[in-house]
Parts: structure tokens; sequence; C-alpha cells
């Protein structure tokens, strides 16, 4: 009994002084919060010109700025890839940022949305000139696969930064500094990362939107603070709430917390999203020179390069209003299948190893044919007028020149009907490997598909471009009699389909596709099967 009751004294003194102590600590996280908000409320709410030439330019003005010289070094380059441009002066250098072990992601999108064949093939941009690089800082552990990589792609730029999120201000500006030294004449640069998934036939559409209304020159830009041509295209946030603490309600995690001394307003300036903002010659200029003489930039590279110098040097914003899936665990393929537009980037999930790389490709199979169908083929779907203002319909040029060629055994009905706005073009593809029960479920699939055509959109022809597949002129006939809405064109002695599927990722696995499911969201689509 007189044990006991030391022990109960015990238990109640510990239970008194946890909860003494917990309520201790809430007063004090209450008290410090409410410091916090004190202070920023004698913050200034926004970062205006005048309050960013105090605390981040020595308060000089933009012209006694440039007046300077640089304070800062410029950057070097492990790899320099300085003859780039040389054989073509781009329009738009499309910039991934990328480090040294994510060589999956690279040749995902290398694979994917990074080739341009599928843009340059299409009339309304055939004349479009667009480049794809990634930049990559230093990992010295990788340095020979790197540059072994650059000797295969020739499209590797690395910059001698060490792998810290806290240089990202530094891996952007080393995107223009490199276009400004090695490839002046581009007329925009547009700055992504590896993991996002670019919808290219939109970036495509508002580059030549820019390129139409923009007057060449080819003159190297000098710093000029007075320059009122300068702008920045993207996805604009306005009035984004700086993170103070790990318990704001913007859950950013740590990377993304800055303090008062920093930077000194409650909100950052009006600034792009980093999936993929485009910067054109004269605001490169103007962002690089204020750069080389800030003595501390600010850490967070999308607010810095798109807000804060903006606001001081006064380069124009343009909010292209589109749509963006930032959550990495979104689906990107039903993202750009929702019929919209304007759906332009979207977070893939993180970076790909060699199992989510085939997902990726998989995917992208699907959601081409998507993008392809709305920028391509239906005038009805884009309302957007400032990314669409013709809303013509496209048809590939390669189809035209098949139809021509020689070489290409069309059936008559095919040579009779021509080229026709309304066509689902089918390339049906094996290698002659393939064994007879894959060729027999391929026609099987291409019949399904034919027939459910016919009932669903009787107006639309399918056009079946097929090679290496084992198809006799008789059974085309007995096909063609069977079904009026098909015709065949055998393209075997054309290469790769006369570059109608040079944009598909290499190294296929063996697949069919069902095209009995439908490919999109829409009421027709265009379609592939193939083997390898």
């Amino acid at each position: 009994m007189n044990v006991s009751i030391p022990r109960c004294r015990r238990r109640y003194l510990c239970i008194i002084s946890s909860v003494f102590f917990s309520l201790i600590l809430f007063i004090y996280i209450q008290y410090f919060q409410y410091l916090s908000d004190n202070e920023n409320l004698n913050q200034p709410a926004y970062c205006n010109q005048t309050i960013i030439r105090k605390h981040f330019m020595q308060n000089k003005s933009p012209q006694e700025l440039f007046e300077e010289y640089p304070s800062q070094s410029t950057f070097t380059y492990e790899i320099h890839n300085g003859n780039f441009c040389l054989s073509l002066r781009p329009h738009a250098l499309v910039f991934v940022i990328s480090k040294s072990n994510n060589f999956e992601s690279r040749n995902a999108i290398r694979r994917t949305w990074g080739n341009f064949a599928h843009i340059s093939s299409l009339n309304k941009f055939s004349h479009l000139r667009l480049k794809l690089l990634f930049l990559i800082d230093i990992d010295e552990s990788r340095l020979l696969s790197i540059e072994l990589e650059q000797r295969l792609y020739h499209d590797i730029v690395q910059v001698r930064l060490p792998q810290y999120y806290s240089l990202s201000t530094y891996r952007d500006m080393a995107i223009l500094h490199w276009t400004d030294k090695y490839c002046s004449e581009a007329m925009t640069t547009v700055k992504t990362d590896d993991d996002i998934f670019l919808n290219t036939y939109l970036l495509a559409n508002i580059i030549n939107t820019i390129r139409i209304n923009t007057t060449i020159d080819k003159t190297k830009l000098q710093c000029n603070y007075s320059d009122t041509s300068a702008i920045i295209h993207g996805n604009l946030f306005k009035q984004a709430p700086v993170v103070r603490y790990s318990s704001d309600s913007i859950q950013e995690g740590t990377r993304y917390i800055t303090t008062n001394t920093e930077y000194p307003c409650n909100y950052y300036p009006d600034y792009m999203s980093g999936f993929g903002y485009i910067v054109n010659r004269n605001a490169r200029s103007k962002l690089l020179c204020t750069f080389f003489r800030d003595k501390l930039p600010f850490h967070m590279s999308d607010v810095y390069v798109t807000g804060i110098i903006p606001e001081y040097v006064d380069i124009k914003r343009q909010d292209l209003n589109l749509l963006i899936s930032y959550r990495s665990d979104d689906d990107c393929e039903k993202f750009f299948k929702e019929r919209n537009p304007n759906s332009y980037a979207c977070a893939s999930s993180l970076h790909y190893n060699q199992k989510q790389m085939n997902i990726f490709e998989l995917a992208y199979l699907s959601i081409l044919f998507c993008i392809h169908h709305i920028w391509c083929t239906n005038k009805h779907i884009c309302d957007n007028q400032f990314l669409c203002p013709h809303r013509q319909i496209t048809l590939y040029t390669n189809l035209r020149i098949i139809q021509e060629n020689q070489q290409s055994l069309c059936s008559i009905r095919s040579k009779k009907r021509g080229s026709h706005q309304y066509v689902i073009g089918v390339s049906a593809y094996l290698s002659r490997k393939d064994n007879k029960k894959l060729i027999s479920k391929l026609k099987t699939y291409l019949l399904q598909y034919i027939q459910e055509a016919k009932e669903n959109y009787p107006k639309w022809i399918v056009r079946v471009y097929y090679f290496s597949l084992n198809i006799s002129r008789e059974e085309i006939l007995d096909i063609e009699d069977k079904y009026d809405n098909v015709d065949f064109c055998d393209v075997t002695n054309l290469p790769v389909l006369g570059n109608v599927l040079t944009w598909l990722p290499g190294n296929m696995q063996r697949k069919i596709i069902d095209l009995t499911k439908p490919q999109c969201n829409y009421s027709y689509t265009s379609a592939v099967i193939y083997g390898n």
C-alpha cells in the first residue's frame, strides 16, 4: 500500500509537468506567430520598383546600375556546345533544366514532346524553327557519361554549377547567358524542367504568333534600360504571398521559406510559372544586364527572373492564361484529354526510371493524337483568338506527297478521292519478322476500327497507310467492297512512311493499340496500329 501511493504521485506529477510544458510551448508558438503577424503588418504589402531598388540594387536606378561594371563573373561551361546554332538560327530555344543523373527523363523527352518533327511536318508550322537543349549542372561522378550523351545527341549544355536548389536562379540565368553568347539571334528562349510535359503544338502556336508580330533584328543587343519591347510570356501568378514559416497556409516546404531580410514585402511582384515561360531577345538582354550587376540575387528563380527584375527594369509580363497542372500526382494523359485547347503543361510524376519512361511514352502516343486532333483537325475546338487567329484546318504535307509519289501504291479509290479534309489517317505497321498470329490480330483490330468509324462517323474516310503488312491486293479490294468508307495506300517503299511516323518513340516494344476504345473524348480521332 505504501509503495503504490508514491507511484501514483509520480505519475500525476509527470502528467501535470507534461501539460504545463505543452501549454508553455503553445503560448510561445502563438506569441511568435503574433510577433510575425505584427511584423508582416508593418511591412509593405507589395515590393514596387522603389523598394526593389533600395533592397536589391544598392539604391540605384536602372540607368545608374547599367552604367556600372558587372559585379558578377560570367558563366563557364564544361560542355559549351557552341556550334549548336550555326546551321539553324531558331525562332525558339527550348531549354530544359535537368540534373546529371536524370538521363531517363531526358531520353523520354527526346522521344516524345521534345521531338519537334511532328510540329515541323504541319503546314502551319513548317517554317517554324524550334530547337531543344538540356542545361545540366556539374556532378563530378557523371562527367564521362554526360560527355558520351552529348556525343550521341548533341543537345547538352553543361554549366559549371553544383547541384543545389539554392542555385536555381543561376541556372535560369545561365540559359539566357548561353543563348546570348552562342545563339544571340534566337528570337525567344523557353525555360522548363525535365519533370514537365509540354503541349508543343500550343507552344509552337504561341511562338508563331510572337514571330509574326516581331521585327527581326540580327544585331547583338546592348544594355539598354529604356528598351520598351522587352516581354516575358507565360502564366502569371498575381499577388503570391511570401512563405515565412512552415505552418504557412501554402504548404510548399522549407525551401520556399523566405526571411524578411531576403525579401521585405508580404507579396511577390507578379511573376511567371516556371513550367514554360518565354523570354524574347530584348527581355533577355535586360535580365542579363541586371543580374550581372546584382551582388546577391534572390534564391527563388521564377520570382527573381520573371518578377523582381522585370518590376525593376520595366519588362512587360504577358499573361497567356493557359491551363497548367501543377500537382506531380495528376494524370497528364487525362489532363490533356479534357478537350481544352489551352492545356499547356503538366507536372509528370517526378523523374522516370525505365518502367516509368515506357509508361510515359505509351501515354504520349495517346496524348499526341488528342493534341494533334485539337490543333490540326477540328476547326471548332480552338476558340482562343490569340492562339488560333485563323482557325484553319491543316493537313500533313507528307500525306499529300505520299499520294502523289509514284512509289506509293494507293488504291484506285484512294487516288480518286485524293487529299480530303475528312480523313482519319491510320498507320498500319508490322515488321517483316512478325508472326502470322500477330498479323491476323492486327487485321482484326483494323476491321473493327473501320466498322466503328462507318457506324459513328459516316462522312469520314479511313485511309490506311500500311507497310510490311503482307496484305494482298485482293484482300484490299474485298475490304473496300465491304466498306465504302475506307481506302488503302501501300507505302512500304517509302522510308519511315515518308516521315509521318518519325516522331514516334524509338525502341518500341511490341504493342497493339485497341482502336475499338476511343483514344480521345472527341467524336473522331487519328489512330495508329503498329508492332516492332
